[in-house]
């Protein structure tokens, strides 16, 4: 079985400008925002060459995003995962 989830945006017609379109972002697509800031990141370090677009924080420093663990606090490291549970279970270390 499989679930469909509409998770990118709403597109209004704009009253006052002809054929003009407001565009807002589900709140499910609003979710995704930290996803999209990390596989932005990615994209960074693997297009050697290429101007980074830069996000800044409110308090003028770079955004950068960081996973970290809930209880210590510690960034997430290679091999610090172990996963269980699932629809399909499968015991893994990543």
């Amino acid at each position: 079985m499989t679930t469909a989830i509409t998770l990118t945006w709403i597109a209004r017609p704009v009253p006052k400008l002809a054929g003009a379109y407001e565009y807002l972002v589900t709140e499910a697509g609003n979710e995704l925002h930290l996803v999209l800031h990390a596989l932005k990141e990615w994209g960074d370090r693997h297009n050697p060459g290429r101007e980074p677009v830069v996000f800044s924080h409110v308090y003028g420093a770079e955004f950068h995003p960081l996973t970290v663990c809930e209880a210590c606090r510690e960034p997430l490291l290679d091999g610090d995962l172990t996963v269980s549970g699932g629809t399909y279970p499968v015991e893994a270390r990543v």
